[in-house]
C-alpha cells in the first residue's frame, strides 16, 4: 500500500494517478511491449503528450516518477563502488571504520602455479581495495629506526593512521596497474644494523628523510653520505626480488582537492596538541610509537624475496659497483629470465643475462626470504611470483619518497614541537651533567672548584 501511495500523485483537479497506468500508455505510444517498464527520458514524454497519448498532468507526473528511479538507480550503482556502502560517498572513514576492513575476504588466486593468469584488477570491488590498504598499511606511518624488520617491528604498536581513506573507490585513482614485469633492487650498507631498510627501500631514498624529529635518521645518513668501502670493511649486500601488482601514490594528501581519495588523519594534530599541552616529557617518542616518524608517500604494493650477505673489503671499491656486482652474482646463482637490475633504488633499470655472469658450476648458492607471499624453493626467489595472484598474500614490498610524519601536522604546531624537543633535550643534557658532577664529588672528594669538576667530567 505504501508502495502504491508513492507511485500515486494528487492531481490539482483531485484526480490520482497511476504510474503503471501511464507506462502502459507510454508503452501503446511506442509500440512497446505493455509489460515493458522501460524508464523514458523526458524527451519521449514529452513526443508521447504532443501527440495526445498523455495530458499535461500525466507527462509531468510521469517526468518526475522516471526522474526518482533514475536517481534511485544511481544512487544503488553508487553504493555499489564504496568501500562502505553505509557511508555518504567522499565522507572520511574514521579509524573504527577502516579496521572494519579486517573482516572483508579478498578473492583467492586466479589461478595456480607460476603461469597463472594476472588478476583481473578491475573485478576487485571498493571494498577489496579497503582491505588491501588495511593489509598492507599503507596509511600508517613506520619507525624509521626498524624501517624493514621481518618482525613488521617497523609498525607502531598503536594502529592509528597518520593518513585516511575518503568513502570512494581507490582504483584506479590512488592505486594504479604496476608494470607486471619484476626486478631485483640492490643496496650495499656499512652498517649492518641498517641494512633492512634496504630491503623495503634503499640508502638513496631512506637517506632524504633526515629530519630531527626522526630517531637514527642523521646517523643513518652520515653513514650513507660514505659512497666507498675502505681495505678490510665489511659491508652488508641486499638484493630484492620485486613482483609488484599495483603502485600506492599518497602524493594527492598534500592538496586541497575535494575530489582527492585521501586526507591527513585530523586525530594526529588532535593528539600531538593533547600531548604538548600536557607536557609530555618525550613527545617525539610518542609520535613514533603511536604514528611512526616517517611514511612512504610511493608504495610498491605486490609479493618480493630477499637475500642478503656480508663481504669484507680486500681493496677499495664503490659502493655503487658493489651494488650492481652483488645483483649480478644473485641472478647467475637464481637465473630468471626477463628481470630488471635496479641498484640502489636510483635511476632507470637494465636487463641483466644471466649467461654474462661468468662459471655457474662456481657460483653461490643463497637462501632467500619472503618479504610477502610464500617462497617454495629458497635458492629460487621467482616460485613466490605466483602469489601475485592471490590479494591475500599482497603486502608494501617498496617503499619510496619517504618523509617525517611531522610534516603533516600544521607550522604552529611543529614549531611547538621543535620547543618541546629543544627544553626535553636541555633538561637531559643537565640531568646528565648533575649524575656526573655527583658521580666526580664521590670519586674526587678533594675536587672543590667548577673548573676542575668541568675539567675531570
Amino acid at each position: 500500500q505504501g508502495a502504491q501511495q508513492q507511485r500515486d500523485m494528487q492531481t490539482g483537479e483531485g484526480q490520482r494517478m497511476d504510474i503503471d497506468q501511464i507506462t502502459a500508455k507510454l508503452n501503446k505510444a511506442f509500440c512497446l511491449d505493455p509489460n515493458d517498464n522501460t524508464n523514458m527520458s523526458d524527451k519521449a514524454i514529452d513526443n508521447a503528450c504532443d501527440l495526445g497519448h498523455l495530458s499535461k498532468d500525466e507527462a509531468s507526473y510521469a517526468k518526475r516518477n522516471f526522474q526518482a528511479r533514475r536517481d534511485r538507480e544511481q544512487e544503488e550503482a553508487c553504493k555499489s563502488t564504496l568501500p562502505v556502502p553505509s557511508l555518504k560517498s567522499g565522507e572520511s572513514l574514521t579509524l573504527a571504520k577502516f579496521q572494519e576492513f579486517a573482516k572483508v575476504s579478498l578473492p583467492g588466486p586466479s589461478g595456480t602455479g607460476q603461469a597463472a593468469d594476472a588478476i583481473d584488477l578491475g573485478s576487485l570491488t571498493a571494498e577489496h581495495w579497503g582491505k588491501v590498504l588495511w593489509q598492507c598499511k599503507s596509511l600508517q606511518g613506520r619507525i624509521f629506526s626498524k624501517l624493514g624488520s621481518s618482525a613488521s617491528e617497523d609498525i607502531p604498536s598503536a594502529a592509528k593512521t597518520v593518513f585516511r581513506l575518503k568513502n570512494t573507490t581507490p582504483f584506479p585513482t590512488l592505486v594504479t596497474a604496476a608494470d607486471r614485469s619484476s626486478f631485483i633492487h640492490s643496496d650495499a650498507v656499512l652498517s649492518e644494523k641498517f641494512s633492512q631498510i634496504s630491503v623495503v627501500s634503499g640508502t638513496d631514498a631512506a637517506a632524504q628523510v633526515a629530519s630531527p624529529f626522526v630517531s637514527g635518521s642523521f646517523e643513518f645518513k652520515q653513514i650513507t653520505e660514505e659512497q666507498t668501502a675502505e681495505k678490510g670493511s665489511t659491508v652488508t649486500l641486499v638484493a630484492t626480488f620485486l613482483y609488484p601488482v599495483v603502485r600506492l601514490d599518497l602524493s594527492e594528501v598534500d592538496g586541497d582537492s575535494p575530489s582527492s581519495v585521501v586526507e591527513v588523519n585530523p586525530e594526529f594534530e588532535e593528539d600531538v596538541t593533547k600531548w604538548l599541552g600536557q607536557n609530555k616529557p618525550d613527545i617525539l617518542g610518542k609520535i613514533r610509537s603511536e604514528y611512526g616518524d616517517v611514511v612512504a608517500m610511493h608504495q610498491l604494493i605486490g609479493v618480493a624475496a630477499y637475500t642478503t650477505d656480508t663481504e669484507t673489503m680486500n681493496e677499495k671499491q664503490s659502493l655503487e659497483s658493489l651494488k650492481r656486482g652483488f645483483a649480478g652474482k644473485v641472478q647467475t646463482a637464481a637465473p630468471i629470465a626477463g628481470v630488471s637490475v635496479a641498484a640502489g633504488g636510483g635511476g632507470g633499470y637494465q636487463r641483466q643475462d644471466a649467461n654474462e655472469q661468468g662459471n655457474r658450476d662456481q657460483r653461490k648458492t643463497y637462501q632467500f626470504t619472503a618479504l610477502a607471499g610464500n617462497v617454495a624453493d629458497h635458492t629460487n626467489p621467482s616460485t613466490v611470483a605466483q602469489f601475485r595472484n592471490n590479494p591475500n598474500s599482497w603486502r608494501a614490498i617498496h617503499l619510496q619518497d619517504l618523509r617525517p610524519t611531522t610534516d603533516f601536522l600544521t607550522k604552529a604546531t611543529r614549531e611547538k614541537l621543535a620547543e618541546a624537543e629543544a627544553k626535553r633535550k636541555a633538561e637531559a643534557e643537565a640531568e646528565a651533567k648533575r649524575k656526573a658532577v655527583k658521580h666526580v664529588k664521590q670519586a674526587f672528594p678533594d675536587v672543590k672548584t667548577t673548573a676542575d669538576l668541568d675539567r675531570i667530567i
